[in-house]
């Protein structure tokens, strides 16, 4: 019989307080915990890690754990927002334009 430990725990990098480093995901930090200079104002967060293997923090079970909203795409999204980005280059209304009008950026 096969069993995974944690399987149904929840996850740091789909919350809402996980802020991801540069370095990679295992030097990511947590928003919910931390500790703020007094004299500059410049808060340090606790490694996500940290905070899931300390019961006083998150702990494994994650208890404040609160999953981020995702973004939910929709056929009118893409009708508020018609470019896409790909490459460098940008293509979509464009293109639609200049075949609809003969006074388009492609034809001159």
């Amino acid at each position: 019989m096969r069993e995974i430990i944690n399987f149904n725990e929840p996850v740091c990098k789909k919350c809402v307080y996980y802020r991801n480093s540069i370095t990679g995901p295992t030097f990511g930090t947590c928003k919910q915990f931390g500790v703020k200079d007094v004299v500059t104002g410049n808060v340090f967060y606790n490694y996500a890690e940290i905070c899931r293997t300390n019961e006083n923090k998150c702990g494994q079970k994650g208890k404040f754990f609160k999953p981020e909203k995702q973004p939910k795409l929709f056929l009118r999204n893409l009708t508020k927002y018609p470019y896409i980005f790909l490459g460098g280059f940008i293509v979509g209304n464009l293109i639609g334009w200049s075949i609809l009008n003969d006074s388009g950026p492609f034809n001159s």
